[in-house]
């Protein structure tokens, strides 16, 4: 736990002039000014007129929808500012080589987490190419799996040094109260710059919520840290659906059901309007098991 606590960010360090010049082109190209809009908003837009407008195959169609509103509900408005301001395809690729530093720093402490926890009796990690996951090594209660979402200014990426300690607590509360209990981060600095949720805990037993919301909580407010409102404004708790699609996969696939379905019946732009509209407000409410509410 010392060692990675001992790591120091780059953009912490204030010797390492270098770090803050970086930061300044983040904030350059990676930050919205407070009046600015939802620049989600706008790209979804533009994406699906241009998908009514070059579609050729309805399964097709439903396919890109449902890629354009997922974009649209996960990621973060500033990365789509990014595309709608550059022609290069290759943006992802260049913000790598922008920030090689902050990606390799980011990296270690991935690498760290994985031999902390790979070498402890009661955890085990798990990866793929988007999330890095830390998860105990106990039977899960059952398919149900609740979520809580955090979203984190790109500038606090280096929060990730910090996990063991809120993991060690959460498997505290796991073992009192009888859950299975695990964290999800993005597996990359990329995948942190561009995705909207930083930080996502999932649960088995509900009766563990504000528990576990006080625990992060007070993770941190005591590393200092300052937590940014969801993309959208979307709940911080939502619920797998029980074909094991997240709640975003959920309503990205109602919404471009929803468009197939109504296609004749509306303009395209009112379509649109619409799709966009709708997928906002599912998003911003607490989703239903039979009816009623999780709240």
């Amino acid at each position: 736990m010392e060692k990675i606590d001992k790591k120091s960010s780059v953009v912490n360090d204030k010797n390492q002039l270098i770090s803050y010049s970086i930061w300044e082109e983040v904030d350059t190209i990676l930050w919205l000014q407070n009046n600015e809009k939802n620049y989600n908003v706008i790209l979804c837009n533009k994406q699906l007129i241009d998908l009514f407008l070059s579609w050729k195959k309805w399964e097709q169609f439903r396919i890109n929808a449902l890629s354009i509103i997922y974009n649209f509900l996960t990621k973060r408005p500033e990365y789509s500012k990014l595309i709608l301001n550059s022609s290069n395809e290759n943006v992802l690729a260049d913000l790598q080589k922008r920030f090689d530093i902050l990606v390799e720093w980011y990296k270690s402490v991935i690498i760290s987490l994985e031999k902390y926890f790979d070498n402890e009796s009661w955890f085990y990690t798990d990866s793929n190419p988007g999330w890095f996951s830390i998860k105990q090594k106990k039977e899960k209660i059952d398919w149900v799996n609740y979520k809580l979402y955090t979203t984190f200014p790109v500038k606090q990426y280096s929060f990730i040094s910090k996990l063991i300690d809120l993991s060690l607590k959460l498997d505290e509360l796991s073992r009192t109260n009888n859950d299975f209990i695990s964290i999800k981060i993005p597996k990359n600095l990329l995948w942190f710059l561009t995705h909207s949720d930083s930080l996502v805990i999932h649960f088995k037993n509900k009766n563990n919520r504000f528990e576990i919301e006080k625990i992060l909580n007070e993770w941190i407010s005591s590393n200092m840290l300052i937590e940014e409102n969801r993309n959208l404004w979307r709940t911080k708790f939502a619920i797998d659906s029980k074909d094991k699609l997240s709640f975003s996969e959920l309503i990205s696939k109602n919404i471009s059901n929803w468009l197939s379905e109504n296609y004749w019946k509306y303009d395209n732009k009112l379509l649109v309007d619409l799709a966009i509209k709708y997928t906002i407000e599912a998003g911003q409410n607490v989703p239903k098991i039979n009816g009623e509410k999780l709240d």
